[in-house]
C-alpha cells in the first residue's frame, strides 16, 4: 500500500505562533496607510534564473499590499516548506523614514527538504520588491 502524505495543501510561513503576533488586516497593522503596492520578482529554481544587469531591475509582479499582507508566498512551492517573505518590517522602516517608495531584497524564510538533523536546507528563493506606500490625508 502506498504512504499518503498528510493533506496536499501549501505550507507556508505561519506567523499566528509569534510571541507578539502581527495584527490580521492591513488597516490595523497600518492606520496611517490608505494602501499601496508591491512590484516583486522571484528568483531561485522555479522563478527568474538570474537578475538583470545591475541598474536594471524587473519587477515581473505587481499587487496591492492588502492582497500581499503580510508575507508573499515563495515561487518553490511544493519544493519549499513554511516558507515566505514578510514585508512587515520593510513597510514599518519605510513609515518611520516617511518615505513613500523603497526597494529591498529579502530571502525566503523557508526550507527545503525534511525537517530532520542535516536533511533540512534553507530555502535559497530571493524575492527583490518595489512598495509603493499610500499615505492617508490627516484632517488639520
Amino acid at each position: 500500500m502506498a504512504r499518503r502524505r498528510k493533506g496536499n495543501k501549501e505550507e507556508m510561513l505561519d506567523l499566528s505562533n509569534r510571541v507578539f503576533p502581527y495584527a490580521q488586516n492591513f488597516s490595523d497593522a497600518f492606520p496611517k496607510l490608505s494602501g499601496g503596492t508591491i512590484e516583486y520578482s522571484q528568483t531561485g529554481s522555479r522563478g527568474m534564473s538570474s537578475y538583470p544587469h545591475a541598474g536594471h531591475y524587473e519587477y515581473l509582479h505587481e499587487s496591492s499590499l492588502q492582497l500581499e499582507f503580510p508575507i508573499v508566498r515563495c515561487d518553490q512551492s511544493p519544493v519549499c516548506r513554511r516558507g515566505g517573505f514578510e514585508l512587515w518590517d520593510n513597510i514599518h522602516s519605510l513609515m518611520d523614514e516617511g518615505r513613500v517608495q523603497g526597494e529591498f531584497e529579502l530571502t525566503c524564510a523557508g526550507f527545503t527538504g525534511r525537517l530532520r538533523p542535516n536533511t533540512a536546507q534553507p530555502c535559497r528563493n530571493t524575492l527583490r520588491c518595489r512598495i509603493t506606500l499610500e499615505y492617508k490625508i490627516s484632517e488639520s
